[in-house]
């Protein structure tokens, strides 16, 4: 099946918003017309991706709309019920409350439950503050929520397929350590380093020493080769005699307390013992926490 082409969106929403902001010598009747709408008739797009707004970000910009007024039109599309759903701008229409401005410059433009998606993601991911860890995200929620590929993502956002698919692959490390580059704990450098160690016991370890001892992505990446890669262990010798169910649950247990999980179990009548293993203090505090919550 032949694919419609998509528009690139490297220089913003402009592409997939239109019409496009033509030459000086061309018709101004063609630009897209700013108008006001008041605050509380704006409500929030459903299909919003992001989650989290740090509320320090957000009083500054809103302190920034007191001090200048909101520079850039928000993006919203008609209601049925009189209102105005809003598709791109959340930090601005929440700065904006917080302001306590009553009516916000908008761009009204009808678009589809897709389109809308697609605009809230890649609005996001041109955030000049994401994170990488954030930045990933918003390119696997392109590929899983509207069915794009890697090349697809890659021309939307105007980044290169080899830079989607080296974001995507942060994703593939433990919770723990995701967290820790999207706090700025560690780089995604450091995290594209760890990546080469397929073991989750090895990678903890080497996060733990990278922040006790404040390593540069080339002291990391230094450590591998001469350790060989920190050559990869693995304890699937320990759960051969294990069942399949069973198998899956230490796995599950694994995933979510991002740490290895040993189980000693009688063959006689089933009692045993569950082991969890933390690599330091900190650590056995994160585990601990993850239980109790």
């Amino acid at each position: 099946m032949q694919q419609t082409p998509r528009k690139a969106l490297g220089r913003g929403l402009e592409s997939l918003i239109g019409p496009q902001i033509l030459p000086m010598e061309a018709s101004e009747a063609n630009k897209p017309t700013p108008t006001v709408a008041p605050i509380e008739k704006i409500f929030a797009n459903r299909q919003q991706p992001r989650l989290g707004f740090k509320d320090e970000s957000l009083q500054e910009l809103a302190l920034s709309i007191k001090r200048e007024g909101v520079l850039q039109p928000l993006i919203v599309t008609p209601s049925a019920d009189g209102r105005y759903e809003l598709v791109a701008g959340e930090r601005r229409l929440r700065a904006s409350r917080m302001a306590g401005l009553k009516e916000v410059p908008v761009i009204v433009k009808t678009v589809s439950d897709e389109k809308m998606l697609e605009l809230a993601l890649v609005e996001n991911i041109q955030r000049e503050d994401l994170n990488s860890i954030d930045e990933a995200k918003g390119y696997y929620a392109m590929i899983e929520k509207l069915n794009l590929s890697h090349a697809d993502v890659a021309e939307s956002v105007g980044k290169s397929r080899e830079h989607v698919a080296n974001s995507l692959r942060l994703l593939k490390l433990p919770k723990l350590i995701q967290d820790d580059v999207a706090y700025g704990k560690i780089s995604a450098g450091h995290a594209r380093a760890l990546l080469s160690l397929n073991n989750l016991e090895e990678q903890l370890q080497l996060r733990e020493t990278i922040l006790a001892e404040t390593l540069s992505v080339r002291d990391v990446e230094k450590m591998i080769q001469e350790k060989g890669g920190m050559r990869k262990k693995n304890h699937r010798s320990q759960k051969k005699n294990l069942s399949g169910q069973i198998k899956l649950l230490l796995d599950e247990l694994e995933k979510s307390l991002g740490t290895r999980v040993r189980l000693q179990m009688s063959a006689v009548d089933g009692k045993g013992a569950l082991q969890i293993e933390y690599y330091s203090w900190q650590d056995f505090d994160r585990i601990y926490k993850k239980i109790i919550a």
